[in-house]
């Protein structure tokens, strides 16, 4: 019987290494040329080719290419590919298709190593109508780049639907194509479908047993499944996700950069039904101003490492004066902090660009370009710097992504430089990504990553890892060769609990792979690198690393009898991973760390010109802060005396809402907090490791603004009635919940609006999401942001003296008029649920007053009674669970503003004696002074 052993040997290096620094090669850049006016490098993919023989090249669409001499077309654009050399045209072009002013190559994408290749011509025509259609279509290339011959090669979406523009005439598939992250689908973007709604459509590449999918059913065509109005352009851009709403779920983004005038992008889940084939939208991402075109551009990745897809989305077209520089194109990063739910509830980190930039209009995921285990992305901004155009690298971390650190910019000689993006590959074959760059100007650049080495003795490690394979037989004459295939893993226990690896492979490709045995007993091993990152935490617990080893079938000879031959098996006993330890040297002989860390803190007022600080006045062992207190602080002493040392060391402090940090100020000595978005928390490193025998002292400056003895005027639309409701009885628990029915005038008889409501929140300033859901904030006005203190005193003081009646009329009665549901008012029935009232809660509803129609419909009277209906209804589960009828009315009392009218309120007669006195006067005194002259 045949049975095979292996074993696992682990060395690290710590004396002398190599630390390296990583930045794209600015100055050796690779310049690829295209023929004058083709649009060479207005796409590109990167592709990594194995059969016939292994070769990495750089696929390039020119849309606007000429046909070739024997081809019966005269502009119809192609499909370039590039090898990776000096040569700026070392290009080939790809046989495809020919077809007159189809713009092939306007999309390319590639499946990755070994994988299929697809590229569009979203402007294809049909010509078997009378009228010409403008469908689009999309070719499957091999790995090798011809056309496939497993499957449909051509994938027209389109064709043989209704050709009127309202349905598929116009679909104009191919605007944007990707392959999903499992591999098994094609989705094609293409926004002329219904009216230039758009849809997104998801086809298998090759398995044509498994389902296709598309915005409004591909079943059934129902352009109002379609969440989205006419011209919208849904599917203007697409990328997928495994990890964006549920761990190893397939998902779709969509952009539909007109959607709303504004732009959005579409979250859109397989819906699992027998009968519908429907790609539904989850989430629905607004866009942030008028004409963003927000979605034009988006790239899904995991920014922060923690195995959830993230989010990034351009707005090329994004504009806003009110900054302190002009803002021209934005992007969005949406981090996925809830594990895949509550997407239009995160709130994206905004990037901006220069004015007239186009700063977004491409976004591509570009791999780890610096090599931190974290995955980065570029953003181009080809109108900045009057039209040459620029390329910024953004680079992902555990807390948040860092600004941009990277800025490229091309030949003065080429125009909009960064118009299209490629990455996400090793091109040159040294282990780490590289990046494209298109351009208008008919060419491409390609950055590769600059590895710069420093010799010296550090911390750090190179682990090089052996692993050695043997098989015995029980006949020593024995020597079949033997093929084993083997996986080897890293920090495979923070992976399973779903944390980043501390380690990452030199060569990710060399962790697997396969080997044969030649002769029993003889040792065949390999080795493989692997490299510590820099900016790790944890240096307490192991790092293991396993290895899996399968056996293929070896097709074992018969033997003498005719008989099938033994199939080898895996020596079960043996271990299959190993460990490396850190060497702690501040910590005991047995390697554990007993720290001993003490916290001191007090208030006190701080001197900015030195370190002193006099504590604050105390009132029973409580510290007061008093008016005249400027620049109050908390200084904080952290010591470790007579312990180990403390690794992964912090202070976690936080503050109320009146009371924020403004800033820290060590005392010697460099702490690093970071604080929260509200500045109400913050995390303080103290030091990894927090040496034995450590001090270290240093204020956290406080903001007191907010602290006021005073009350101003504040001057804002909003309006708030406020309902209270109280239980005073037993808590309700599970046996029932309370509904809050409001009826809210929201319009008059007439239809025009009155009440506009925005949002409805608890006493915890939670939002209640109430039905229907329409009825709240339908228009989705954002609140207005408050104003400063002395505009609104001053704005006070206007008001006070613009209401001064100066000439009174006697007798004037007031007028009012009381308006309600039942009579004068058009009302919307609210039903807001109230969870878990125990004892006592508020609901707010925040609304606004709608000035035209007040201004309209009511100018004539003083002030105006809006009369509001409230009840609550019970849902027991129980029969014997009962609560008094209540049937409340909210008064809401609206009053004028009064306006200067001075000259409204003399009589003419007034006027007109006014001025013949004012000349009688002019002329008596020019007669005097003749008279004196």
């Amino acid at each position: 019987m045949l049975f095979g052993q292996w074993a696992l040997l682990l060395t690290v290096w710590m004396l002398r290494v190599e630390v390296s620094s990583f930045n794209l090669d600015k100055q050796n850049v690779m310049n690829m040329h295209g023929e004058a006016g083709t649009l060479f490098g207005f796409s590109m993919a990167m592709h990594h080719q194995l059969k016939p023989s292994e070769e990495r090249v750089l696929l390039i669409g020119a849309p606007r290419a000429k046909a070739l001499p024997s081809q019966n077309a005269n502009i119809s654009g192609g499909l370039y590919r590039c090898k990776f050399t000096t040569q700026s045209d070392d290009c080939e072009r790809i046989s495809v298709d020919i077809k007159e002013k189809q713009w092939l190559g306007v999309r390319v994408r590639s499946q990755g190593r070994g994988g299929k290749v697809v590229t569009c011509a979203h402007r294809y025509q049909d010509w078997s109508f009378d009228n010409r259609r403008l469908l689009g279509r999309c070719f499957v290339l091999e790995q090798d780049l011809n056309l496939v011959t497993d499957g449909e090669s051509t994938r027209a979406i389109c064709k043989n639907r209704e050709p009127d523009k309202h349905k598929f005439g116009y679909c104009q598939q191919g605007v944007s194509v990707a392959f999903s992250k499992d591999n098994k689908y094609l989705v094609y973007g293409a926004p002329g479908a219904y009216d230039w709604k758009g849809i997104v459509h998801m086809q298998p590449v090759d398995d044509f047993s498994i389902e296709t999918y598309e915005t409004g059913d591909h079943n059934q065509h129902q352009h109002k499944l379609i969440p989205v109005d006419f011209s919208s352009l849904l599917g203007f851009a697409v990328d997928t996700g495994m990890n964006l709403m549920k761990k190893g779920e397939l998902n779709v983004v969509a952009g539909a950069p007109r959607s709303n005038h504004s732009g959005e992008v579409l979250l859109l889940r397989p819906e699992e039904k027998a009968e519908t084939r429907n790609l539904k939208a989850e989430y629905i991402l607004q866009g942030p101003g008028l004409a963003s075109s927000f979605g034009y551009d988006l790239a899904v990745l995991d920014l922060n490492g923690d195995g959830w897809d993230d989010l990034v989305v351009g707005a090329p077209e994004f504009s806003k004066i009110s900054m302190d520089e002009d803002v021209g194109g934005a992007v969005y990063v949406y981090i996925n902090q809830a594990k895949g739910q509550r997407w239009n509830q995160i709130k994206p980190v905004c990037l901006y660009g220069k004015r007239d930039s186009m700063f977004g209009l491409a976004v591509a995921h570009i791999g780890d370009i610096n090599q931190d285990g974290y995955q980065d992305f570029a953003v181009s901004a080809p109108n900045e710097d009057t039209g040459r155009g620029r390329v910024y690298i953004y680079h992902g971390s555990a807390a948040e992504f860092r600004q941009k650190t990277e800025v490229y910019a091309g030949d003065p000689s080429i125009k909009s430089f960064g118009y299209s993006l490629a990455g996400n590959m090793d091109i040159d074959d040294n282990g780490y990504p590289d990046l494209a760059v298109g351009s208008l100007s008919d060419s491409v650049q390609v950055y590769r990553l600059d590895v710069s080495y420093i010799h010296k003795i550090i911390d750090s490690r190179l682990i090089r890892c052996f692993s050695c394979f043997t098989y015995t037989a029980q006949t020593p004459t024995y020597n079949h060769k033997l093929r084993i295939k083997y996986t080897l893993k890293a920090d495979t226990l923070r992976i399973e609990r779903g944390l980043r690896s501390r380690v990452v492979f030199v060569n990710s490709e060399a962790a697997q792979g396969s080997r044969e045995l030649s002769v029993q007993v003889k040792q065949e091993c390999i080795q493989t690198k692997l490299r510590l990152l820099g900016d790790i935490q944890d240096k307490l617990t192991s790092i293991f690393i396993s290895l899996s080893v399968s056996l293929p079938s070896n097709n074992p000879k018969q033997t003498v009898r005719n008989l099938p031959g033994l199939e080898p098996v895996l020596n079960a006993l043996q271990e299959n991973a190993t460990k490396v330890t850190f060497r702690n040297a501040g910590c005991g002989s047995d390697n554990i760390c007993q720290s001993n860390l003490q916290l001191e803190y007090r208030f006190c007022t701080k001197d900015q010109q030195q370190d002193k600080c006099d504590p604050l006045a105390m009132e029973n062992d409580i510290p007061v802060i008093s008016p005249g207190d400027k620049n109050v602080a908390l200084e904080v002493t952290v010591t470790n005396i007579g312990g180990d040392d403390a690794h992964q060391s912090q202070l976690s402090v936080a503050f109320p809402e009146f009371l924020q940090l403004s800033s820290v100020e060590p005392k010697k000595t460099q702490v690093q907090c970071n604080p929260n978005e509200n500045k109400t928390q913050a995390d303080c490193q103290l030091g990894n490791p927090f040496k034995r025998d450590s001090k270290v002292s240093f204020f956290l400056i406080l903001n007191t603004e907010r602290l006021s003895l005073r009350v101003t005027n504040s001057s804002c639309d909003d309006i708030l009635p406020l309902f209270r409701i109280i239980n005073v009885g037993r808590p309700l628990k599970s046996f029932g919940s309370v509904v809050l029915n409001i009826q809210w005038p929201n319009a008059t008889k007439e239809g025009k609006r009155l009440l506009y409501l925005v949002q409805i929140k608890d006493h915890r300033k939670n939002i209640i999401h109430c039905m229907p859901a329409d009825a709240i904030n339908p228009l989705r006005f954002t609140k207005a942001s408050s104003r400063g203190r002395r505009e609104v005193e001053h704005e006070s003081g206007l008001k006070a003296l613009a209401s001064i009646d100066f000439f009174p009329s006697l007798g004037n009665k007031r007028k009012y008029k009381t308006l309600t549901c039942a009579d004068d008012l058009r009302c919307v029935e609210i039903k807001c649920p109230l969870e878990a009232v125990d004892s006592t809660t508020a609901v707010v509803l925040h609304a606004r007053l709608w000035n035209n129609t007040f201004l309209e419909e009511y100018s004539s009277l003083n002030y105006l009674d809006i009369v509001l209906d409230a009840f609550l209804t019970l849902n027991a589960t129980q029969e014997n669970i009962g609560m008094q009828p209540s049937n409340d009315k909210v008064k809401l009392t609206v009053f004028r503003e009064r306006k200067p009218a001075l000259l409204s309120r003399v009589p003419w007669w007034v006027i007109l004696l006014s001025i013949l006195t004012a000349l009688f006067l002019l002329g008596l005194l020019f007669y005097l002074l003749k008279k004196v002259m």
